[in-house]
């Protein structure tokens, strides 16, 4: 959350000339209601299934930027992933999350800042062991994306899609 991934994923498709897809967005659409309310009314659990039927239905998508929700890296998700796509890490600190995110009420999971540091904590070398890339987040948007432009060009199994 606030890594910048929905950002930097619409820049790199720009570069790449290739579709973009904002996992929690398809999400949304499939259900027709926000992340939110799915936590909302449903719990996460539930959400964590649609996001594990979300990884399944994007990552066979070819010549797409996929900006992958926080819980996709699941173990399962994870598999399913990176047999299909480079997945990129967006590193970013989580003080400057903080920042990032400071009043915005539509992320439950970060509504509560000690929470979202365990969260954070807990998350964080998973992801680190399941990317392909870490790239510096820190950096604005344009050059995050140039960057992962420039990693992928360089390394790219069967033309996967970037996540």
């Amino acid at each position: 959350m606030g890594c910048g991934k929905s950002t930097v994923g619409r820049v790199l498709s720009t570069l790449l000339g290739c579709d973009f897809v904002d996992m929690d967005t398809y999400i949304e659409r499939q259900e027709g209601q926000s992340v939110s309310a799915i936590f909302a009314q449903h719990g996460e659990a539930y959400f964590r299934r649609l996001e594990a039927d979300a990884c399944v239905a994007l990552a066979v998508l070819q010549n797409t930027v996929i900006a992958a929700g926080g819980g996709a890296l699941s173990p399962d998700n994870a598999r399913t992933l990176a047999a299909h796509c480079v997945i990129v890490l967006i590193d970013v600190p989580f003080e400057l999350l903080a920042v990032r995110l400071a009043g915005d009420q539509s992320r439950p999971l970060f509504r509560d800042q000690t929470a979202a540091k365990v969260l954070f904590d807990r998350r964080r070398p998973i992801y680190q062991r399941v990317a392909d890339f870490v790239v510096d987040g820190t950096l604005p948007p344009d050059q995050v994306a140039k960057k992962i432009g420039e990693l992928i060009s360089l390394y790219n199994p069967g033309n996967a899609s970037p996540v």
